[in-house]
């Protein structure tokens, strides 16, 4: 049997032409994004000088937290009912944000999820560590260090109830919250 050699068809190679740019397009976007994300990191240096500012805080306030190994101090003023929140729960939550002179930032009550592609960017890392404690009807408080919020960024914030406000880069960031429900 003679066989035949075909050469591929314009079709053939452009499928294959467009899935190895595809392929190399997706690689490009991953290495960006790690590279810009890489930037945003802080030294240990830079990260203990803001424990020692939150620490600070929260000595001249009076306030009584628990520490994470990340820097994060939170306090559960009422423990709540059931499990504590999951990664992949909706809830809802009743928060005020404020920054170490009292400025209050933001104040709402609206539906997360800790780990949703659309919620990543609003969801800051000090929120997703520290909402992990609470459960259904708990209070209380998170004080979360730059590393864990809006790093170097000023961020321009606009809630329901509050006007626009400035967070500048590098801040302590001061939630009370109260979860209503959690599913």
């Amino acid at each position: 049997m003679k066989r035949i050699s075909r050469k591929p068809t314009l079709s053939q190679i452009s499928h294959s032409h467009s899935c190895s740019c595809s392929k190399l397009l997706q690689l490009l976007l991953l290495l960006t994004t790690l590279a810009h994300n890489s930037c945003q990191t802080y030294s240990e240096e830079q990260k203990e000088a803001f424990s020692e500012e939150v620490e600070e805080y929260v000595q001249s306030h009076h306030l009584k937290t628990e520490q994470t190994e990340t820097g994060l101090h939170y306090h559960i003023e009422v423990e709540g009912e059931g499990r504590t929140i999951k990664p992949t729960d909706r809830f809802i939550l009743s928060y005020r944000g404020m920054l170490k002179d009292s400025t209050i930032f933001c104040q709402d009550t609206d539906t997360f999820k800790l780990h949703e592609e659309d919620a990543n960017k609003r969801v800051i890392l000090g929120w997703r560590e520290g909402l992990s404690f609470f459960k259904k009807g708990g209070k209380g408080f998170l004080v979360i260090p730059p590393h864990l919020g809006y790093l170097n960024k000023e961020i321009n914030v606009k809630c329901d109830e509050t006007d626009a406000t400035v967070i500048p880069g590098n801040s302590i960031l001061i939630y009370e919250v109260e979860v209503l429900d959690v599913w």
